[in-house]
């Protein structure tokens, strides 16, 4: 029930950012993404609750299920993905090729951030996404180059105790993130497969999945004269055709609102 009220509170939002979208009379290249990406700071952590009982001093209870977090990285943050982050670490420090970093189910857009050092270059993070209480893990970058610049490459959440792989971004396949005055999050995809067909898909996180709720696509070698379509389900079923700047429009109200959450440098990580 609480899924299917967020839900309905995510679609709320999304026509709310249709319908409210300013109108832009500079046609841009379809395949191009905002390079301005707003960093933004989180609030402050929470309070770990503490419990007493029979007036006796007791520890803190810094049990999973007790804590509400946002803000700087905690104890529990590091704990949880400790095994992703080590992996990381050593991949970034050895300079691991794309070759390797695919065979082992690492995004190859890390090799973009190697000139230099990539354990300053590259950088990780936490945010609560879905507003489930838990934050996810996020490996980015800030601007070393342009190509990434503002890019999401890889994104963790936890299942059943143990960090699961959300998605891993190459260069055609690139994720960012964006907010809502609102404050819910979306996961924004850029994929595309030639010049004539590209598609910006807007999701939420449901659990460890990816849950669509809203698509444009650009199509050309389907519909020549109409190329562009708005969809808000993963089948074609679904897909209503759009005039060009409907969909350009919409491509930006999300990427105005692109943002990293606030960074740890893999230079100051302790993989020990």
């Amino acid at each position: 029930m609480r899924m299917k009220k967020r839900n309905r509170i995510v679609f709320c939002l999304i026509c709310s950012l249709v319908f409210t979208m300013t109108a832009c009379g500079t046609k841009e290249d379809k395949t191009t993404q905002s390079e301005s990406v707003e960093i933004t700071e989180t609030e402050t952590p929470a309070k770990v609750e503490e419990s007493s009982k029979n007036n006796s001093t007791q520890e803190p209870d810094t049990s999973e299920d007790d804590i509400e977090y946002e803000g700087e990285a905690s104890t529990v943050d590091m704990n949880k993905y400790k095994d992703v982050l080590d992996e990381h670490y050593q991949a970034f420090k050895e300079k691991w090729g794309a070759e390797k970093l695919i065979n082992k189910g690492l995004s190859s857009l890390f090799t973009y951030c190697y000139k230099g050092n990539p354990l300053e270059n590259i950088e990780y993070s936490f945010q609560d996404v879905n507003n489930d209480g838990y934050r996810e893990l996020f490996l980015q970058t800030g601007s070393v180059d342009k190509f990434v610049k503002g890019m999401v490459f890889e994104m963790y959440t936890m299942k059943d105790g143990k960090p699961v792989q959300v998605f891993c971004g190459d260069e055609r396949n690139r994720y960012y993130l964006s907010d809502t005055e609102e404050g819910a999050y979306f996961i924004c995809n850029y994929s595309s497969s030639g010049a004539t067909q590209s598609m910006w898909n807007y999701y939420t996180l449901n659990g460890d999945e990816l849950n669509l709720q809203q698509g444009i696509i650009y199509d050309e070698e389907s519909d020549e004269k109409n190329p562009w379509s708005m969809t808000y389900s993963e089948d074609e079923s679904g897909n209503n055709t759009v005039d060009e700047k409907m969909a350009l429009d919409i491509i930006k109200s999300y990427e105005k609102r692109q943002l990293l959450p606030d960074p740890f440098q893999f230079s100051l990580y302790n993989p020990e």
